[in-house]
């Protein structure tokens, strides 16, 4: 009866020497983070382990761009393009899909369809606390019909950068390298492209993006100047969800618009 009387007292005085008030597994004396949520996961001090936001979501972009110039088939036009872009985000990566439609009218001729619809992948990584960086790999389908054989599937390799200088100051771009699969024809030649974009932006607000940005590509043909414009445009989060945005780019080449306006509404969810 002793012996079941001392073992009661020691179970009782251990349960009593052992306080975890937080409840997250580690004893109050050598618990670094009290207070902890219940549904936090803590390291061997009691703290919070970091870890990376892996929830899943998707945003939306809707736009129509109106430019001078036909852009795949190089004809001056006056050319309204409507595209629609989804993001898919999954901790650091994220899926892009984009495709549009175009409606093109010159002086003799007009034209309609589809343009070629982009599938992209990218992984995205920040190498210091300012610097954001994405490299991706990507392919552009076939589904606008030319006429000059030029119906192959393309690949791409793809980086973004964006740096922040500071919360409301900072500087983005992008460089595209496309291998282009298409197969000369005898008047037509073509090439593998890059392009290449750099700019800076601004936040005056929380809500409020304004941005200014050089871009230059090559193009799919041999014999086109590289297409070179410099862009301003602006974006403002109406709530969490809904945003919207415009642009204009100046044409700096012969081979680019000379004028191009966009409008793009977005939806993340």
């Amino acid at each position: 009866m002793k012996r079941i009387f001392f073992l009661i007292l020691f179970l009782s005085s251990a349960v009593f020497a052992y306080v975890d008030s937080d409840m997250d597994g580690v004893e109050d004396r050598d618990d670094k983070c009290p207070q902890t949520s219940l549904s936090d996961l803590v390291d061997l001090d009691g703290c919070v382990i970091q870890k990376t936001d892996n929830n899943l979501h998707y945003d939306l972009l809707l736009g129509t761009e109106l430019s001078s110039l036909n852009n795949s088939s190089q004809v001056p036009s006056d050319t309204l393009n409507t595209y629609v872009q989804a993001n898919m985000y999954l901790d650091r990566w994220r899926l892009e899909l984009a495709g549009s439609y175009y409606i093109s009218r010159s002086s003799d001729a007009s034209q309609s369809g589809s343009n070629d619809t982009f599938v992209n992948i990218f992984y995205g990584t920040t190498p210091s606390e300012k610097l954001r960086v994405e490299i991706g790999a990507g392919a552009i389908l076939p589904t606008y019909v030319s006429g000059y054989d030029n119906e192959a599937t393309d690949y791409s390799a793809l980086i973004n950068f964006q740096y922040n200088i500071n919360p409301n100051f900072y500087l983005f771009g992008s460089d595209t390298y496309t291998w282009v699969e298409n197969k000369n024809i005898a008047t037509i030649h073509y090439q593998n492209t890059n392009s290449f974009q750099i700019g800076a932006g601004v936040k005056p607000t929380q809500n409020l993006n304004l941005n200014l940005w050089y871009s230059e590509g090559q193009s799919i043909y041999t014999d086109v100047e590289a297409i070179a414009s410099l862009g301003i445009g602006a974006k403002i989060s109406l709530n969490p969800h809904w945003s919207v945005g415009s642009a204009y780019m100046y044409g700096l080449s012969d081979s680019a618009s000379t004028h191009t306006f966009s409008v793009e509404l977005g939806y993340s969810f």
